[in-house]
């Protein structure tokens, strides 16, 4: 292509921008954005790749990528980026209705101290009377009993107008200004005291047909969140894992034994009981709350760090969409006021696409008589009158993708014991006595539900399969209590055996109905 044409495109393509950015109106960058501070120059964007520690299953990832394409389930995160201490030499302006107490004795009150100390209560005394009136804004501190009187002034209270307009707005960054400069300097020199998170929300939604929220069984420690291998093969990793960072994040009281290693670890603060988390799934969308609890004070989160991440099983293959919505992201300090300056960045959509489709477990049970040869590999003696044989050959991979045989069946067969995956061997080694659960057996299971070691007798018994095909797509079977999870994933299957003695043994075919997300 010659330099004529490649200006002729350049032009025609800079007229297509042109003509549509004049009819889209433009949103400006909101002034509070424009300078230096820790909320203000914060904000929440969506990694399509969250991955973990392989040998710990820690999730500490907080960078973004905006796109995955993936055969297999994977991890969605949501990151704190552009957090960061303010800027040095960052203007610092004083108001002279920042008041503070300490409280001291009992019952409590504001100690006669004219000096800010960590910890202390700060207020905005909107009228000067050195009460805490109702309404007045709490900059830090947990809110006191309205009408607490003998709140002080400390003149080195000072903030940064992040939002330039020469007066504090809720939410903007307070500091104890130690040497009186009107510049910032460090978090040593300059300590921070608002805004302090307390807690946080956010949601990601996605399209039902094709992703599930649910995390595959952890057989070994992986970079999708396992920390080791689960005790059942079938049971579920967790599909919800909160992050975290081990340094920064100062914490408002500064207490060394509740911030040994950073108060931005929202995982480990879950690990200490110093934290909480709630998940509320409804369709195509995952809600995620998390909040310190007491004696645990708010932190100030001056570091990019990742909030938490949702595990994704897979349903089809196809290019779709994950997001986050503004409305659902919220955080608060300790008196569960919202901090306005937080909000979603640029980088709150992301592009899915699924290359293969996971593969489709499915299988039938035979009951064999009494005194079938079957068995004998397995336990070590003839079948009793409730064994089965579990076949799972019309299970199916898509595409260039195949299920190894055995290693890609799990068999679980309700009465807590499972098939094992340690062994390469299609059928099982004759045991010396009885050694159960130490082969693989593959496409074609057989089970003695009377076995005289490790049987429960007769019953009913609800009897799982899962698959796991070359790319290492799966779908999770059981959740960690060993109940079944019924949902759309393809991967997995349950039938419920009765396990009774029959003269006329007989083969059913199975089906599976989806049901809600198990957790």
């Amino acid at each position: 292509m010659n330099g004529k044409k490649i200006l002729i495109l350049t032009l025609a393509v800079l007229l297509v921008l042109s003509a549509a950015l004049a009819s889209t109106p433009l949103t400006p960058i909101p002034s509070a954005h424009a300078t230096g501070g820790l909320a203000s120059t914060s904000s929440v964007q969506l990694d399509a790749s969250s991955t973990c520690s392989p040998t710990t299953g820690v999730c500490t990832k907080n960078m973004v990528t905006a796109t995955l394409s993936t055969a297999a389930t994977f991890r969605a995160g949501a990151v704190i980026t552009g957090a960061a201490n303010p800027t040095p030499n960052q203007a610092l302006l004083a108001n002279a209705n920042f008041k503070f107490c300490v409280f001291v004795g009992s019952p409590q009150a504001c100690s006669s101290s004219t000096v800010w100390v960590a910890g202390a209560i700060v207020i905005v005394d909107a009228n000067g009377n050195n009460v805490y009136d109702a309404g007045e804004q709490v900059v830090a501190g947990s809110a006191p009993l309205i009408g607490t009187v003998g709140f002080k002034a400390d003149p080195k209270i000072k903030f940064i107008d992040s939002n330039p307009n020469g007066v504090y707005d809720f939410g903007e960054t307070v500091v104890y200004d130690n040497g009186s400069t009107g510049l910032w300097s460090s978090v040593a020199n300059d300590p921070f005291i608002g805004p302090a998170v307390f807690g946080w929300q956010l949601s990601i939604s996605y399209d039902p047909t094709v992703l599930i929220p649910q995390m595959d069984p952890c057989l070994a420690a992986s970079a999708l969140g396992c920390a080791a291998a689960s005790t059942s093969l079938d049971a579920a990793g967790s599909t919800v894992i909160l992050g975290g960072t081990s340094t920064n994040c100062p914490l408002y009281q500064r207490t060394p034994t509740l911030e040994p290693t950073g108060g931005c670890n929202f995982a480990a603060a879950i690990s200490a009981n110093t934290g909480s988390i709630a998940i509320s799934a409804s369709t195509g969308k995952l809600l995620i709350g998390f909040t310190y609890l007491a004696p645990h004070n708010g932190t100030f989160i001056n570091q990019a760090v990742l909030l938490g991440n949702v595990a994704f099983e897979l349903l089809k293959s196809g290019s779709t969409s994950i997001s986050m919505t503004a409305a659902d992201l919220k955080f608060v300090d300790i008196n569960a006021n919202v901090i306005p300056e937080y909000g979603l960045g640029v980088q709150s959509t992301d592009t899915i696409t699924v290359t293969n489709p996971p593969p489709i477990a499915s299988f039938t049970s035979t009951q064999l008589p009494s005194g079938d040869p079957s068995c004998a590999p397995i336990t070590g003696s003839n079948c009793s009158n409730i064994a089965f044989r579990f076949d799972g050959s019309a299970s199916a991979a898509a595409g260039t993708a195949t299920i190894a045989n055995p290693g890609g069946y799990f068999w679980d067969f309700g009465d807590s014991t499972q098939d094992s995956s340690t062994a390469a061997a299609n059928l099982c080694a004759t045991p010396s006595g009885f050694v159960y659960l130490t082969c693989n057996q593959g496409t074609m299971a057989v089970h003695d539900f009377g076995a005289t070691v490790g049987s429960l007798g007769p019953g009913t018994y609800d009897v799982s399969l899962r698959v796991v095909d070359s790319d290492g797509a799966t779908g999770s079977a059981r959740d960690n209590t060993g109940a079944v999870i019924l949902n759309a994933q393809p991967s997995h299957i349950d039938h419920m055996v009765a396990a009774v003695p029959s003269a006329n043994p007989t083969t059913a075919s199975v089906s599976c109905a989806p049901s809600s997300v198990a957790f």
